[in-house]
């Protein structure tokens, strides 16, 4: 699974995508507040590949 996809099952909405010209994928997510914003952050850090 790509690290998109686990961000975008964490966040309620999905606002924006755009490729970079170098590759990386830029994201506007919304989160309920900033806790879950933070948990959902950490979540994914917790979880990234090597």
């Amino acid at each position: 699974m790509r690290r998109e996809d686990d961000l975008v099952g964490a966040a309620p909405a999905v606002l924006a995508e755009e490729a970079d010209p170098d590759g990386q994928l830029r994201m506007e997510v919304t989160f309920q507040d900033p806790r879950h914003a933070e948990r959902a952050l950490w979540q994914l850090d917790m979880i990234a590949e090597p």
